[in-house]
């Protein structure tokens, strides 16, 4: 198997396919949600997820650049 190319798979799905992408923000969004809540942070449910959504999309933007 060559990392790269199965990378560049994924990459190009998250491009071509919106509920792809969406279905992998909203993965990575809820682990940094339970991350948060495990570790008793005080912030809002509508703070929280929108930093959390925010840092999801952001993450996503970076790996689709090509950051990795």
């Amino acid at each position: 198997m060559n990392l790269k190319k199965e990378i560049d798979k994924i990459i190009k799905a998250l491009k071509e396919d919106r509920d792809y992408y969406i279905a992998w923000q909203s993965n990575i969004a809820m682990c940094m949600y339970d991350e948060f809540r495990r570790n008793k942070v005080k912030i809002s449910n509508e703070q929280l997820h929108k930093i959390c959504n925010d840092g999801a999309i952001s993450f996503l933007n970076l790996f689709i650049k090509g950051a990795w």
